[in-house]
């Protein structure tokens, strides 16, 4: 903006934007700012990417966080950490995403991290084994974005995936 004025047309007044590759937003509200976290990497172009963070307490102004989850070398996200979702649980927020493990063969698995107490969500551990490490037979290599949620008596997730033979998209259900 100059002046008060936004000097590209094409982008809305308020836009956050990271510098590089951003997409597949996941908010989650502490219940005192709204995180953004998101796909993230350093150029305009598909990549290794990591996870994102931006904070706003007004949804209006933003701030870049530090970012949330990263690759880790040797790990079961070291060719990438992709998108998921944070949840609340009792001790505190957990994100489930979907690492890459190697790209020959393509193999994702399903990660998840807890946030440290205390950081306000901008610090985050990882579980060092995937919490689920591949998809069940007939299920391809498409095997991703977590969603997560607390059902009463216990968790509920969904995995998008696709049938091996037909290609067909599929949705995967667990609970624990």
């Amino acid at each position: 903006a100059r002046n008060g004025r936004v000097t590209d047309p094409s982008r809305p007044t308020f836009h956050y934007s990271s510098g590089g590759w951003m997409n597949d937003v996941i908010p989650y509200w502490d219940g005192r700012s709204l995180h953004a976290f998101f796909n993230h990497h350093k150029e305009a172009r598909w990549g290794r990417f990591r996870w994102g963070h931006a904070r706003s307490d007004d949804l209006v102004g933003w701030a870049t966080a530090p970012f949330a989850i990263v690759p880790t070398r040797g790990g079961p996200d070291e060719g990438g950490v992709w998108t998921g979702c944070v949840v609340d649980t009792p001790g505190g927020p957990v994100a489930l995403y979907t690492g890459v493990a190697a790209f020959e063969p393509f193999t994702q698995v399903q990660c998840l991290a807890r946030a440290v107490p205390g950081t306000g969500a901008t610090a985050w551990e990882k579980r060092p084994d995937p919490v689920l490490a591949a998809p069940p037979p007939g299920f391809g290599e498409c095997w991703r974005d977590p969603y997560a949620w607390w059902d009463g008596d216990r968790w509920r997730m969904l995995v998008g995936s696709a049938l091996d033979e037909t290609r067909t998209a599929a949705v995967l259900a667990y609970s624990s």
